[in-house]
């Protein structure tokens, strides 16, 4: 059968493996100098940056896998809603992370930058659950 998503999800899976281990490269060089942010900027909540930085390479590194997932299932229909779970899990991610900077950071800065990324966050996931969707149409026909 015909998986009517698949070119969706190829582009998507790309994209997410691409910007995620862009991600896990900043986060571990984030990690690598924690300390010395942690004494020179502290953040507005007093909570260390390897702590940000650990909640960052998670995230990244979960893009990765739903990028890899999407990739590898993209022409398996019966796989449509492992993949739709993927995506929905990574849109609360963006939802938390949106939260997180804006606790983390407040006022002005936290709140623009909390609206720009949680826009941008959901761009690859919403595009990532229509291709599933997509499949998951072909599965039920």
């Amino acid at each position: 059968m015909n998986a009517p998503g698949k070119n969706f999800l190829l582009v998507v899976g790309i994209l997410y493996v691409i910007f995620g281990g862009v991600a896990v490269i900043t986060s571990l060089a984030g990690l690598v100098t924690a300390d010395y942010w942690d004494t020179t900027m502290p953040t507005a909540s007093g909570m260390s940056w390897s702590i940000n930085y650990g909640i960052a390479l998670a995230i990244a590194l979960f893009n990765v896998f739903v990028g890899i997932m999407g990739i590898k299932y993209r022409a398996r229909i019966e796989k449509a809603v492992l993949l739709m779970m993927l995506g929905f899990v990574d849109i609360v991610c963006v939802v938390a992370n949106t939260v997180f900077i804006a606790v983390i950071w407040g006022g002005v800065f936290g709140g623009v930058s909390a609206i720009f990324g949680f826009v941008v966050g959901l761009v690859l996931p919403v595009l990532y659950l229509l291709g599933a969707y997509k499949n998951l149409g072909a599965l039920q026909r």
